[in-house]
């Protein structure tokens, strides 16, 4: 702790009810009026003029630096202020006034001092009621099954977070998604259940088969679009079954599916993109064409009704597009090869398991923006919703329960599926704080307020603007509190401008791409230079890796004995457990592994999961053992893996924030499977956008890959784009490249992602850094350049507020930058002396702290 005091308190206050008692002389309210229970102040700001508290029976309220007094009869309130030395405001009759303090840390101190005197009857600060009813963090609801709806709230009794969870308690206060219509394009929806039938937005119900207004299942026991809409919108406090993450919006129920299972067809598919694209705002497609390892399309039709409704709906401010990233990950379908999904104006959205990490059937894509809690097929960890009601859903009321238990419901949910709904949600509660809001400002709002919980992740990494990124879940998983609160805020961006540079002088793909490349001690040009198999996933070697010293081992158990730290280690392949050599290998601190055959078998890509941590290569035994024979003899020979591929520089000279980029692709090649594809911006970041599959047609003839992974990069400067061909015995050419960026034009000398006009008047130089943040507030001068405000002052006060969490715990909870710690002091009454209570690290963008409810009076100090 640095020594500096940020003074804030809050009070659990035992206030007496009656009047004229000894106990009386208190501040507080005659009966019946509630007591005020817990109060909170604004730390750092000892001259706060209002506080926030919340009475006995949960209703908020302000309190102000006013401070009321009144006196025993037959005294006088004036006499009794002038010789205290105060003087009053207004008088209330003869024996009570209002007296104005400095603050209200002050009016509170003041009153408690006052309510001790004998002649005093009352002394309270003033009330406003209501300023606002909830605090930061409302309610728990009454739903008997929100404990366990993880996904909305994942954590014990106590507040002790328990993984990734969207934080929605922090979000409702705020905004519940009333006025937000969802049209949920599914199977159908059970209309009657009644959790939703409160929910449904009058006459926009429509069967695009049978083209009547009929919402209902086409086919039998079909239950996929009530649980979807559970989850969206399932009304809540309703004491009921679960809440859904808008439980004040209403849905559409849009059935696009025949009686036989069938997807109705393209041309009426194209009719459902622009239904009522002016009343409902929101669209759920908790589905996917296909999950065949091909690239696919929409049609003509669909393509020219989803220009409409994303460029004309809601007014012109577009349609919100909710879709899955897939669930064929296994199969190494990429988000990125669905036309519907590659989008850059379409919200795709992933999935995470309970502890943040992807969940395994989640496909992957630089188009992902976001990814959502959900199910990972065991009954325990999967999310709850809404489910067919009585006898035909999955959950059965064959053991006689009570009509409204959890028969109507579901528990063992898993699939991207269940995470639209989430986003559709979300973007619910954005719209019904700021109607305003454009595709693009839901689409930047819901970046900016997520994060991520798997920090071993081995793809994720730190762009040139400082966000962090991941091809598994975007930019993880959106905080609802924090965007709602962005969203209150928010400006609409500027327009976006494209800029698109063109290449298309042809160029030889080389094949076995991957190199692995070896030193002896001191040289600077490779003495071999090996093809190597590449490990099907995890780290490559886009850029060359750095040059560092080659160990020869004999087994892996040698790992721990030997220094490996820092290097490569050459092995004999063992069995085929590839990935539990290399995890030990990154115990033992080594930087890769290059494995070597036993036998005169040709290599193949090596067999580990994609969240290997190291980058790994596999030799032929032929090339394994001359290697192990040469490094015998020379003594610090060092080695690097580089790929080499077909690379096309394009410049970019126009200058512009990113938002998102495209690169379109031509080739020759016979056998799209084989290639990997990437781009570099200039500020380093490499976006994958397409790997290693099982894809055996031609191409990619024509594609456009999309990525939100440079999302606030300079544009301006060199990008790279790179084709590698991994198999050998198919050969081609790429023939064709253009990028392409979105984003918002700026002045922008020097290439950093700031617009000079707005460093030389923030900053005062125009030599700022992207990532820098001079107030240490957490967001960096990338992020303050969008949000419009000032990066040389916090943006948000230190202000510490209060909310019940549980009838056992209260939550604190105050703005942090994320690097500091905080130390919370407790104390009996507001000038008493106080002892320290809990040390809580702090924690972008708010920093929480929870503790016990307790009986009498408790006041609380924050220290940073």
């Amino acid at each position: 702790m640095n020594g500096l005091w940020r003074w804030g308190w809050v009070g659990v206050l035992a206030l007496a009810l009656g009047l004229g008692a000894a106990e009386g002389r208190r501040f507080g309210w005659r009966e019946p009026e509630p007591r005020v229970v817990e109060v909170a102040m604004a730390p750092g700001v000892v001259e706060a003029r209002t506080v926030a508290g919340v009475r006995e029976d949960g209703v908020r309220r302000v309190y102000g630096s006013l401070v009321v007094v009144g006196v025993e009869a037959p005294g006088r309130v004036a006499d009794f202020l002038r010789r205290e030395g105060w003087r009053a405001e207004f008088f209330i009759g003869e024996r009570m006034a209002v007296v104005a303090a400095p603050s209200a840390w002050a009016a509170m101190e003041l009153a408690e001092r006052w309510s001790q005197r004998a002649e005093v009857r009352v002394a309270c600060p003033e009330e406003y009621r209501p300023l606002r009813r909830e605090g930061p963090y409302a309610a728990a609801p009454n739903d008997p099954l929100f404990g366990q709806q993880w996904h909305l709230e994942n954590r014990a009794t106590n507040g002790l977070a328990l993984g990734a969870d969207l934080n929605v308690r922090a979000a409702w206060p705020w905004g519940r998604g009333r006025g937000q219509i969802i049209g949920i394009a599914d199977g159908g929806i059970d209309l009657e259940h009644r959790d939703l039938t409160n929910q449904q937005a009058a006459g926009l119900h429509y069967n695009f088969d049978t083209l009547q207004t009929n919402g209902w299942p086409s086919m039998a026991n079909d239950a996929h679009g009530t649980w979807v809409a559970g989850l969206a919108v399932a009304q809540a406090g309703n004491r009921r079954g679960v809440a859904g993450v808008a439980p004040e919006a209403q849905f559409a129920s849009w059935v696009i599916l025949t009686p036989n299972g069938n997807f109705v067809s393209s041309a009426r598919l194209a009719e459902m993109f622009q239904h009522r694209i002016q009343r409902v705002g929101i669209q759920n497609h908790s589905w996917n064409e296909s999950n065949e390892i091909r690239q696919t399309r929409p049609t003509e039709a669909e393509r020219q009704a989803l220009e409409v409704a994303l460029s004309e709906g809601r007014g012109g401010r577009g349609v919100i597009m909710c879709r899955p990233s897939g669930n064929a990950r296994t199969y190494l379908r990429l988000a990125t090869d669905d036309g519907y999904l590659n989008d850059p104006r379409v919200l795709t959205v992933g999935a995470v398991r309970a502890d943040g990490r992807v969940a395994g059937y989640s496909c992957l894509g630089t188009c992902v923006l976001l990814a959502m809690p959900n199910g990972t097929g065991l009954y325990w960890h999967g999310v709850w919703s809404t489910d067919l009601s009585g006898a035909a859903g999955w959950s059965t009321n064959a053991a006689g329960w009570p009509e409204n238990d959890a028969s109507d419901y579901t528990g063992d949910l898993a699939g991207t599926s269940f995470s639209v709904p989430q986003m559709a949600g979300l973007a619910a509660l954005l719209l019904s704080v700021n109607t305003n809001l454009t595709i693009r400002d839901v689409q930047q709002i819901l970046a900016l307020a997520a994060g991520h919980y798997d920090g071993a992740d081995p793809a994720l990494k730190t762009n040139g603007a400082g966000l962090r990124v991941s091809v598994n879940v975007g930019f993880g998983v959106p905080d609802a509190g924090q965007a709602v609160r962005l969203a209150q805020g928010w400006s609409n961006r500027p327009p976006a401008m494209q800029v698109s540079v063109v290449r298309t002088q042809a160029v030889a793909i080389p094949e076995n791409a991957l190199r692995l490349e070896v030193y002896p001690n001191g040289a600077k040009t490779p003495w071999f230079a090996f093809s190597v198999e590449p490990n099907r996933f995890g780290p490559r070697a886009d850029r060359p890796t750095a040059v560092l010293p080659l160990r020869a081992l004999n087994s892996a158990e040698e790992m721990s004995a030997t220094n490996a730290g820092g290097s490569y280690v050459l092995l004999p392949v063992a069995g085929t457990n590839y990935e539990a050599v290399i995890q030990a290998a990154a115990g033992a601190g080594a930087r890769g592994v290059i494995f070597y055959l036993t036998n005169s078998g040709p290599p193949t890509a090596l067999a580990v999961s994609d969240f290997c941590p190291l980058p790994a290569a596999l030799l032929a035994q032929t090339n394994g053992l001359l290697l192990r024979g040469w490094l015998a003899t020379n003594a610090g020979a060092q080695a690097r893996l580089k790929l080499e591929a077909a690379a096309m520089d394009l410049t970019v000279t126009n200058g512009l924030v990113c938002e998102w980029v495209g690169l379109r692709v031509k080739t020759t090649h016979p056998r799209r499977g084989d290639l990997r594809i990437t781009l570099q911006s200039p500020a380093g970041t490499v976006s994958e956008l397409q790997m290693r599959n099982t894809d055996t047609s031609a191409g990619p003839s024509d594609w456009t890959y999309y990525t939100c992974h440079h999302y606030l990069e300079a544009g301006a400067g060199l990008w790279r784009a790179q084709v590698s061909d991994e198999v050998s015995g198919a050969t081609g050419m790429w023939t064709y490249a253009e990028l392409v960026l979105q984003g918002v034009g700026i002045r922008d000398a020097n290439q950093n992602g700031l617009d000079d006009d707005w460093e030389q008047a923030w900053l005062h130089t125009t030599q700022g850094h992207a990532r820098g943040d001079p107030d240490g507030d957490g967001y960096n001068n990338a992020v303050e350049q969008v949000l419009g405000t000032d990066p040389l002052a916090p943006n948000h006060p230190l202000v510490m507020d209060i909310s019940p969490f549980n009838a056992q715990y209260l939550r604190l909870s105050w703005p942090a930058g994320g690097g500091e710690g905080f130390e919370v002091w407790t104390a009996g009454t507001v000038s008493g002396v106080f002892s320290n209570a809990a040390v809580v690290p702090g924690r972008f963008p708010e920093t929480e702290a929870f503790v016990p409810r307790v009986e009498g009076s408790r006041f609380f100090r924050l220290r940073q």
